[in-house]
């Protein structure tokens, strides 16, 4: 599931006529469209679906992640964040947040984009903190291959699967090692997908424009 999208543009605004930003004065120039958002709503949802199938087929017990596999679980959270950064763009245009063409917004992190996008949407649930420690736990898979240097990542890991007051911590003996179960990865996934369709939901119900 190698998809790049990190040089992916945002539609940009253009006027009524068609022609370039600017241009059909007195006409409302359509800020975004239903088929870029719902195209990046399945480009997530397809992300999250393979993820969660992938972390099926493995044991539920926590196992220990390093070298090709856990460069390979951080590259898949990487990409479900870019996904959910790219629909939350096409949520901008279609609502028209305050940055027409969407290039002030590219520049946040995607905990970050939901908060700025408050004024014009808001989720049942805030995500932030939890999307925040699945990016750190992301990290450590990707550019550490699991080794652990911080004491607070057994945290992440509970917030980053959402039951931080169910689960119990990792052993004491796994401390220099990240776990993760395919309950845990498979629980990341379907936050990335509840997300998703709570924004669409939110925004094709806001009156937006077809």
């Amino acid at each position: 599931m190698e998809i790049d999208v990190l040089n992916q543009p945002l539609p940009v605004s253009r006027a009524a006529d068609g022609g370039p930003p600017g241009r059909g004065a007195g006409r409302a120039a359509p800020l975004g469209d239903r088929a870029a958002l719902l195209r990046a709503h399945a480009t997530l949802s397809a992300g999250c679906r393979f993820m969660a199938s992938d972390a099926a087929a493995s044991g539920d017990a926590p196992r220990p992640l390093q070298g090709v596999h856990a460069r390979m679980v951080g590259n898949r959270f990487r990409e479900l964040d870019l996904f959910l950064s790219v629909m939350i763009g096409e949520v901008a245009l279609v609502l028209g947040y305050p940055d027409p063409d969407g290039r002030k917004l590219r520049l946040f992190n995607t905990p970050n984009k939901l908060r700025r996008l408050r004024p014009v949407i808001a989720l049942a649930q805030c995500p932030e903190a939890r999307l925040r420690a699945i990016g750190r736990v992301g990290a450590c898979l990707r550019h550490c291959e699991g080794q652990v240097h911080r004491a607070e990542m057994g945290q992440d890991v509970l917030i980053a699967h959402g039951e931080e007051h169910v689960l119990p911590p990792p052993p004491a003996a796994a401390a220099k090692r990240l776990h993760l179960s395919s309950r845990t990865i498979s629980a990341i996934a379907g936050f990335y997908r509840s997300i998703g369709d709570e924004l669409l939901a939110r925004t094709l119900g806001a009156g937006a424009p077809t």
